[in-house]
């Protein structure tokens, strides 16, 4: 039982210091409300497409390779006032988001996902959505108040056509260092 002890003593001394570390952010957003953790996952910073000012961070995946990138994110927020403050709980964003959320997302698109899910990041409620076919995009999709603006956050992510489950890991990877911080 001691030896039981102590194997587990000495895994979590080696374990905590990782995710301490996993926790740890490298990326802001310029509002301060959200931010990823891409530095040591083999994603860099790229420039945002000037045709969007609502891009506040591109990043790109070179995979194994290391050659050509495998997969692009971009995020982008888009700010609208409310004049009316209660609107912005981010309770009613919450249900809104898990009412209509996936809707939006596939009418937005245009298209309906090949999988779609309402999950609560930091106690958010952010819509998860994948579009198949030749290649695969991931969407995350969340929503906060920010002052007396609602803002809408998009990640939006896209693997090369024909890329390896391992490659969509990456993105996967990326998502689940989403930290947002509501009011």
């Amino acid at each position: 039982m001691r030896r039981l002890a102590l194997c587990f003593a000495i895994g979590w001394a080696l374990v905590a210091p990782l995710a301490h570390a996993q926790d740890a952010q490298n990326w802001t957003a310029p509002s301060g409300r959200f931010g990823l953790a891409f530095e040591g996952l083999g994603w860099r910073q790229v420039e945002t497409p000037a045709n969007d000012p609502e891009a506040v961070l591109g990043l790109e995946h070179n995979g194994a390779s290391g050659s050509e990138p495998t997969n692009v994110c971009f995020i982008s927020e888009r700010r609208e006032t409310f004049e009316d403050q209660a609107l912005l709980a981010q309770s009613n964003l919450n249900a809104v988001t898990t009412e209509a959320g996936v809707s939006l997302v596939a009418e937005t698109a245009g298209v309906q996902p090949t999988h779609s899910d309402v999950v609560t990041v930091d106690g958010v409620a952010v819509v998860e959505a994948t579009f198949g076919g030749s290649s695969r995009v991931d969407v995350r999709v969340f929503y906060i108040g920010d002052g007396g603006d609602l803002v809408q956050v998009m990640i939006y992510c896209g693997a090369k056509p024909g890329s390896a489950p391992a490659v969509q890991a990456d993105v996967g990877a990326l998502m689940q260092t989403l930290r947002i911080h509501p009011e």
